[in-house]
């Protein structure tokens, strides 16, 4: 996310992204959304998303084993 995502999309790439990485970098993304729309609906989607998670009592930190690596 950031910079070694922004030179592949200046250039018509497209960037996928893993939802940990979604949601822990939000800020980043909505602050290079292309309209304050985009941005909302990433917002809205997020927070979709982690109200899924809630509901199914889903612990991210405890279900993706490379989580604990990427905290450190």
């Amino acid at each position: 996310m950031g910079f070694r995502t922004d030179l592949p999309v200046r250039a018509d790439a497209t960037v996928i992204f893993l939802d940990t990485e979604v949601r822990d970098g939000i800020d980043q993304l909505t602050s290079r959304a292309t309209a304050p729309e985009v941005a909302e609906a990433m917002i809205r989607e997020t927070a979709w998303y982690d109200a899924q998670l809630e509901r199914g009592r889903v612990d991210l930190d405890r279900s993706d084993p490379f989580r604990p690596q990427l905290t450190r």
